[in-house]
């Protein structure tokens, strides 16, 4: 039986907290050569520029009952 090599991959992500997390994880299971990092802050003015980003923040976040 032979072993198959690790999968070879880059990370595109933003600087978020989560995605420090999720970039640790893929290194343990992946080859990971590399980790492209765009600012939160940049990567939210270029979706809204596209009119692709929705702001919940002004939502309430209060769940009906049931």
């Amino acid at each position: 039986m032979s072993v198959q090599p690790r999968l070879k991959i880059v990370f595109l992500s933003s600087d978020d907290a989560h995605q420090r997390y999720l970039a640790a994880q893929l290194h343990r299971r992946f080859t990971l050569r590399g980790v492209v990092v765009e600012p939160a802050r940049s990567q939210r003015r270029r979706i809204a520029a596209r009119g692709k980003y929705l702001d919940w923040s002004h939502v309430d976040q209060a769940v009906p009952d049931r």
